[in-house]
């Protein structure tokens, strides 16, 4: 709830993550701050930098500051990378005249969304896709997914299959999750957050909306976090928080009624070609 910040001339240095997720941090009055470190104002809702004795500012210092408009620095020496990076979109107004060092994506907010996960999916979809079509391995981890009894009976090693495929599910699962914290996507601190996001069900959803097929998960994926990141926006005043996750649980249900349905017709209609085979079989011998 810390809504504005005045410090005195004796103090000179603002310490990493000193004002971390200050959500309502509107103002800050630092007359003699010469060096902010990283992360200091993480986070905060700051409109207006106005630091005369500013000269080094540390990385990500004013990360994700969405209502910043002015920055006036007029002795800052060093800017650090990330310093206003992230949804610093309304900023219109930058004087930094003496600055030598201005790290690298410093202000930097055009494509913070598309991070190297995606050519990494890209390419995971493509080696799975030639593994589970193409080779003896896929064909036989496809193979006791749809029946372990009958892969048995084929002499597959069923059980080795089925570990085999947990442990690609986890490294994968571990790999999405590596991307997620580490290309500044998100920041996963003790500070911020205490628990590590429940995405379990969301990847179960994902993969049975995707009908269990690499590419199909993709586009799959890409519907759900749209539908769930647009639900987190909705006015709360009218809507309920959870509007996203109510979304995503009627397209999935819908998916699966859509595949009982098709079971059900193609039941049906395998019993009325199977009689009508039967038929004229007995036509035929008589």
């Amino acid at each position: 709830s810390l809504t504005s910040i005045v410090i005195g001339d004796s103090v000179t240095i603002i310490g990493e993550s000193a004002f971390f997720n200050c959500t309502a941090l509107k103002i800050i009055n630092l007359p003699s701050v010469e060096i902010i470190s990283s992360q200091a104002f993480y986070n905060c809702d700051i409109e207006e930098l106005n630091l005369q004795s500013l000269k080094y500012l540390g990385s990500q210092s004013f990360y994700a500051n969405t209502n910043l408009l002015t920055i006036n620095f007029p002795n800052a020496i060093i800017i650090g990378s990330g310093s206003f990076r992230i949804h610093c979109t309304k900023l219109k107004t930058v004087s930094i005249p003496k600055v030598e060092i201005v790290g690298s994506e410093a202000f930097f907010d055009g494509s913070q969304f598309v991070t190297v996960a995606v050519p990494i999916a890209i390419v995971l979809v493509i080696a799975l896709l030639i593994i589970l079509y193409k080779t003896k391995f896929g064909y036989e981890i496809r193979a006791t997914g749809f029946n372990k009894d009958a892969a048995k009976y084929a002499g597959m090693n069923y059980r080795r299959n089925i570990i085999v495929t947990m442990a690609i599910s986890g490294a994968l699962a571990g790999l999405a999750a590596a991307t997620f914290y580490l290309t500044d996507y998100e920041i996963y601190s003790a500070v911020k957050q205490t628990s590590l996001p429940a995405m379990g069900f969301n990847g179960i959803a994902v993969a049975f909306l995707g009908c269990v097929n690499p590419v199909g998960a993709i586009f799959s994926s890409i519907l759900i976090t749209y539908i769930g990141v647009g639900g987190s926006y909705l006015d709360t005043t009218y809507y309920s928080s959870e509007i996203g996750n109510l979304i995503s649980a009627i397209i999935i249900y819908l998916s699966a009624f859509s595949l009982i349905i098709k079971t059900i017709i193609g039941k049906i209609s395998f019993k009325k070609k199977s009689k009508k085979a039967l038929k004229e079989v007995k036509e035929a011998d008589k």
